[in-house]
């Protein structure tokens, strides 16, 4: 408060902003996610990537303060200190399987969601750990691009097989086709 904040339309505000949860005495974590909880929901995202490369400790990933935030929200309304209005999340469904978003020390398994870089294909995989989930995506035949670092659909991968991809960078591939060996 002895600062002052910027105006909304002050370029400085976001660095005043990161200044603050970096010169917190308390849990920095914490108070990024007190921060994060006065943004509207469809702009936390963009909220969090403007304060965080701003920030001088390493920041949780977003998906992080999300989880906690929901967390929050959730104790607060087991508790009788807010009151829930509208539609419940609808439950994440594997198969025929339905999920819940639980803390990581009452989680049974891990979740990883893929979504292929070249079309709209998406899956999801459980395991014991993310490193069984993501085991069973290899095995149904999802791929990492190295080049990309993106996951590649088991349809996409088999014409990538086909033919050689190079990656040349994000957005520009060299397609190799050797028909020497065709008939």
């Amino acid at each position: 408060m002895v600062m002052g904040l910027a105006q909304l339309n002050d370029p400085n505000l976001i660095l005043q902003l990161a200044n603050l949860v970096s010169d917190w005495p308390g849990d920095k974590h914490e108070y990024m996610v007190d921060l994060l909880i006065t943004c509207e929901p469809e702009n936390r995202y963009e909220m969090y990537n403007a304060i965080a490369p701003k920030l001088r400790f390493k920041a949780l990933s977003f998906p992080q303060y999300e989880s906690q935030i929901a967390l929050r929200a959730g104790e607060m309304v087991s508790q009788g200190r807010v009151k829930v209005e509208g539609q419940a999340p609808k439950p994440i469904e594997v198969g025929a399987r339905k999920l819940e978003i639980v803390p990581a020390h009452e989680a049974t398994e891990v979740l990883a969601s893929v979504r292929c870089h070249l079309c709209p294909a998406e899956a999801r995989f459980l395991g014991k750990t993310a490193v069984e989930a993501i085991i069973k995506a290899r095995r149904a035949g999802w791929v990492r691009d190295p080049g990309l670092n993106k996951e590649t659909c088991p349809d996409c991968a088999e014409v990538q097989r086909a033919e050689e991809i190079v990656t040349l960078n994000r957005s520009e591939n060299l397609i190799v086709t050797d028909r020497r060996h065709s008939n």
